[in-house]
């Protein structure tokens, strides 16, 4: 096997791991928020029914959302670790076969983008990850103060 083509293989496995990473993180979100949804249905039923919330169905909420704003900023990490991995394969794929002239379509490609989806590259995606996490702990705060004050 050719060293371009070791090279090469190297780079694709780190581009599958980082989506690998990145469907983690959907998973784990997803899992979490159903796991919130629920405490948030028994919640409303003590609610609906007359009592009080139990204060530790809050905590359970802010546990449930602090576990995912831990497992967003990981796996963000782990796939940009990836990334990172695969340019600099890249990167030597471009300097050994520069006939290819992968930066240059890379870049045209680039260029392109920007113009059809000026700014888009700029958005910080990373910190929407965390707003659904940061919304169930900001509930679980809400749940364990809000019975000492309605009732």
């Amino acid at each position: 096997m050719e060293a371009s083509e070791l090279v090469w293989r190297v780079y694709a496995d780190n581009r599958t791991d980082a989506r690998h990473h990145e469907t983690q993180r959907s998973t784990v979100t997803s899992v979490l928020l159903a796991i919130a949804s629920g405490i948030m249905t028994i919640a409303g039923i003590q609610w609906k029914t007359g009592t009080s919330p139990h204060w530790s169905l809050g905590v359970l909420l802010l546990l449930v959302g602090a576990v995912g704003v831990l497992f967003a900023r990981t796996l963000y990490e782990r796939c940009w670790w990836h990334v990172r991995r695969g340019e600099e394969c890249l990167q030597w794929l471009a300097q050994t076969v520069p006939d290819a002239a992968i930066i240059a379509t890379l870049e045209r490609a680039d260029e392109k983008h920007q113009r059809q989806f000026p700014g888009a590259s700029e958005a910080p995606l990373a910190r929407l990850w965390y707003g659904p996490h940061i919304a169930v702990m900001v509930l679980g705060v809400l749940l364990v103060a809000l019975p000492r004050f309605v009732h």
